[in-house]
């Protein structure tokens, strides 16, 4: 399948996967997977016309350990928590028949935000125009937490956890050193101007 849009007013578990190169899910409740590999998310497409984009209330806990996508954004009410198999952009989505309009990386209304990249070495990047926010834009500004895992992170835009809200920057492997400044190589590297996108009560 090329293109599949979900929606339903009430809640979704996905017993069984789906692959197809973009995928829309807009949901009124809240939305699970199984952990099997049959329960997994694909989106195996390459290009700005393929992706995964959340929509709706949720909350979202789509954290099968073999999801398997290259890029995600979300414009939800409530928690959105997602697990990749590899590495993941966050951008501004929007698909060609404008399903749920343009999404622009990832905005809650105060609901969490956890994002989980496995494998060693594997990317998480923050597109510009593609901000984490948990405060709808100002709207909810206490904000609620941001957990980024992942062994490498570009951080192009805001990760802002508002007023009350903790944000977490945290490697998946073992032994991962983090590099505070400077963008080493092997490291999970930090510069100045990445941590300088972020907004929290605390960062840790």
């Amino acid at each position: 399948i090329e293109f599949l849009e979900l929606t339903t007013t009430g809640a979704l578990t996905f017993t069984n996967g789906i692959d197809s190169d973009i995928i829309g899910l807009n949901a009124g409740g809240a939305v699970t997977q199984g952990s099997g590999a049959g329960a997994a998310i694909l989106t195996p497409g390459s290009g700005a016309a393929t992706g995964l984009e959340l929509l709706g209330k949720g909350p979202y806990t789509l954290t099968n350990a073999n999801n398997a996508g290259s890029v995600f954004g979300a414009s939800v009410t409530n928690d959105v928590s997602y697990t990749n198999a590899g590495s993941l952009s966050i951008t501004s989505l929007g698909f060609s028949d404008n399903f749920g309009g343009n999404v622009p990386g990832i905005v809650t209304q105060g609901g969490a935000v956890t994002l989980t990249v496995l494998g060693a070495g594997n990317l998480l990047t923050v597109n510009a125009g593609a901000p984490i926010d948990t405060t709808n834009a100002g709207g909810t500004p206490a904000g609620a937490d941001i957990t980024l895992n992942a062994d490498d992170m570009a951080l192009g835009d805001a990760v802002n956890a508002g007023t009350g809200g903790i944000v977490q920057l945290a490697p998946v492997s073992a032994g991962r050193v983090i590099d505070l400044g400077t963008n080493s190589a092997g490291n999970l590297g930090l510069t100045d101007a990445e941590l300088g996108e972020v907004t929290a009560s605390l960062l840790r």
